[in-house]
């Protein structure tokens, strides 16, 4: 299902019948061979009559060829039939032959709609229907619940559609049917296309239930979701409750499809400002490798304190960085470069020891009940505090690191000596 959005109900009437016209044109149909169109009523198809009649006025479409099957016949021959013949029938050049109306005194009704059904099917099919949408959802007049398998068949109005319709009686509900006769749900699906005219913003509701919500036999609309040929065309007030999301998507197809049929390119546009790499990947010969991969041209060749692995892997760019271009980077590396960085643990060194609390290995937990922080600074076994911080006194007793005299860098094997942990091997004394 497509959807096409125009600023007012007279684009997109415009849109409409422009769109009918072309496809009469391009189906070229003979008396033996004609164009089979389905047409509603209601107000929303007004616009595009009097475009139709305009058109062929000036010569552009003719309906000579044109079989047309009227899509409901209420009981009251005086309605829609009239409705028509004043709007549409009457001023162009089809001929009464080719009008196909329900009828709505026939004595079996039932067998009305079945010799209705035959005659579209004889006739190949309906090549195009045109489709208008109710405020309720409704498709035709298959109200709320229709099955969506439905033919023609006799129906029964709803309270909300007879007062929708009862302008067309001058406004009184009484003069309205209570019963009609309609395509089915099915009988629109199965035509080659079907087009649907939602003007105003009482459809608004309704058209969002029928484009964004799942298919169902409550909104029967909906069931334009499962046509392979099925356009939605509608105003900007119809279109009011849709989200931004449904908007924009199917404005951004209407435009590529636009684009595509004007013969433009249909590629992304790609960004000047990222210049052109000397090596593209998908033409190159061989493999990708590190070798043959562009590296960032670096303000400096010293080694990484943070990570060695940066050394080595293969950056790509759109083009190399100019040292110009890089001051801020060059001035964030000065600064972490100008600090002391140990050479056994440079993401250690740029951390700082000192703000990590003393390690107590996980043995002597398992060994021994939690103890409770002392209140005093000085211990059981002899040993007194040297003034540190309270959670140095509860690890006065621990001897030093032996592995920190090992350490070849002084400042760090300092570090380590401040830090006292158990040790593992000969336990506490």
């Amino acid at each position: 299902m497509r959807l096409i959005i125009r600023d007012n109900a007279e684009a997109a009437s415009s849109y409409v019948a422009d769109y009918i016209v072309n496809r009469i044109t391009s189906f070229s149909p003979t008396p033996t061979r004609p164009f089979v169109l389905g047409l509603p009523t209601g107000s929303s198809p007004l616009g595009i009559y009097k475009s139709l009649v305009e058109k062929y006025e000036t010569g552009l479409v003719s309906f000579e060829n044109v079989d047309e099957y009227i899509s409901l016949s209420p009981t009251n021959p005086q309605s829609y039939a009239s409705y028509m013949h004043d709007n549409f029938f009457s001023h162009v050049d089809i001929p009464p032959q080719n009008i196909n109306l329900l009828n709505g005194l026939a004595a079996d009704l039932a067998a009305e709609c079945s010799r209705y059904e035959s005659k579209i099917a004889a006739a190949g099919g309906i090549d195009l229907f045109l489709a208008g949408l109710g405020e309720d959802g409704h498709l035709a007049f298959n109200e709320p619940g229709s099955s969506l398998a439905s033919q023609t068949r006799v129906v029964t109005l709803t309270e909300d559609t007879i007062l929708a319709n009862s302008r067309f009686f001058d406004n009184d509900v009484d003069k309205m049917p209570r019963m009609a006769l309609t395509v089915g749900v099915k009988t629109v699906t199965e035509a080659k296309e079907v087009l649907m005219i939602v003007l105003g913003a009482r459809k608004a509701r309704a058209l969002k239930k029928c484009v964004e919500d799942g298919v169902s036999c409550m909104w029967t609309g909906s069931a334009l979701q499962m046509h392979e040929k099925a356009i939605v065309v509608c105003d900007e007030e119809a279109a009011g409750e849709l989200m931004w999301k449904t908007v924009r998507h199917f404005k951004s197809v209407e435009h590529r499809e636009s684009s595509h049929d004007h013969g433009r390119d249909q590629s992304l546009s790609t960004r000047n400002d990222l210049g052109t790499s000397e090596t593209n990947p998908k033409t190159a010969t061989g493999p990708l490798t590190p070798e043959a991969t562009p590296k960032a041209t670096a303000a400096h060749t010293s080694p990484s304190p943070i990570s060695p692995v940066a050394e080595t892997a293969p950056i790509i760019l759109a083009k190399p960085v100019e040292p110009a271009q890089s001051s801020v980077y060059t001035a964030l590396e000065k600064e972490i470069l100008a600090q002391p960085v140990p050479k056994s643990h440079g993401l250690l060194g740029l951390l700082g020891t000192s703000s990590f609390p003393p390690i107590e290995s996980a043995a002597r937990h398992s060994q021994e009940p939690f103890r409770a922080q002392p209140q005093s600074h000085s211990q059981s076994d002899g040993h007194t505090s040297d003034g540190g911080s309270e959670a140095e006194s509860e690890y006065i007793d621990l001897e030093p690191d032996r592995m920190a005299s090992r350490l070849s860098d002084p400042a760090f094997a300092a570090e380590a000596l401040r830090r006292l942990t158990p040790n593992p091997e000969e336990g506490r004394k």
